[in-house]
């Protein structure tokens, strides 16, 4: 079953169009994540990450059932933290509550009482503002996590759909002989996800929209970047399209990928591009990388219309 079926989509047909449409919903009470294929889930990295299919087998064996997630969860933000320290650099939330947490694996809760998180599952993460914002920093980085990234800025999210896009097909559009390049050509729409913060609100007790400091990540104000996440473990893979009635709040906007690269140019006309969005030399790298590899793409998809 297509967890889509159930989510209001509106397609256009023109880069002109598709950025037009994003455009007039600016400013009102919705943020947006861009993806670089229009079917893929809204499950965080934490549930995307290889290894994981191991983690789930681990799970049916498991006393309470979430606790090889959770233990997996820990460890990664624990490495990152040991990592930090390493090179001198600044833990975002850092206090004595959240060390103590990353080295006893016991949750403190408001009234100074431990919470086991692998007795009681769905205690995890919790809402505490400083392991929020820890949390929000390792994922900016690359740690996987049960957070899921969004933007206030719609253009923004069309920018991130294009790069993901870019990031999946890098390598294929070098190989002459990818069999199944003409079919992705073909088919594969981008999107960008609308929520409606103001409609969400009636989930607040398992989901929530929260947004960090800017300082917690020099990526996180050009980005505009705010963040979901799903309280403990009802929510199967903790995919907000597994949430009830999500059709309430949920919309999306697709595009063929044919438009890629003219959704790519508008943006970038705007301000929007990889320089802008990392600050540094990673984004002039990757700005660089991403017009080399989306020239490749655009003669890929010319070639496949052509025969």
């Amino acid at each position: 079953m297509n967890l889509w079926n159930n989510i209001k989509t509106e397609k256009f047909d023109t880069a002109d169009e598709f950025v037009s449409a994003l455009v007039r919903v600016a400013g009102e009470s919705f943020i947006f994540r861009g993806q670089g294929c229009a079917n893929w889930s809204l499950k965080p990295s934490s549930r995307r990450v290889p290894h994981f299919e191991e983690i789930r087998v681990q799970m049916k064996k498991a006393r309470f059932g979430n606790e090889p997630a959770i233990w997996d969860e820990m460890s990664a933000l624990n490495a990152f933290a040991s990592a930090c320290d390493s090179s001198g650099l600044r833990i975002a939330g850092d206090c004595k509550e959240l060390r103590q947490e990353l080295e006893d694996r016991l949750l403190i809760a408001e009234d100074g009482g431990r919470i086991d998180p692998f007795m009681w599952t769905n205690a995890w993460p919790g809402r505490a503002e400083y392991r929020f914002q820890f949390m929000a920093q390792a994922q900016h980085h690359g740690i996987a996590t049960r957070l899921l990234d969004w933007s206030k800025s719609p253009l923004v999210a069309a920018f991130f759909a294009v790069q993901q896009l870019i990031e999946d097909l890098k390598d294929k559009v070098y190989q002459d002989k990818d069999r199944d390049l003409p079919e992705t050509v073909n088919s594969r729409q981008l999107a960008v996800i609308l929520l409606d913060v103001q409609g969400a609100r009636l989930w607040r007790d398992s989901f929530s929209v929260r947004a960090v400091p800017g300082f917690t990540s020099h990526n996180i104000a050009p980005q505009q970047g705010v963040f979901t996440f799903i309280q403990g473990f009802e929510v199967q893979d903790l995919d907000i399209l597994n949430l009830q009635h999500c059709e309430r709040f949920l919309r999306r906007y697709t595009i063929s990928i044919h438009h890629a690269k003219a959704v790519y140019m508008k943006c970038f006309h705007l301000g929007i591009c990889a320089a802008t969005m990392f600050p540094g030399y990673e984004g002039a790298v990757r700005q660089a990388n991403s017009l080399r590899i989306l020239q490749a793409l655009d003669q890929c998809i010319i070639d496949c219309l052509a025969h």
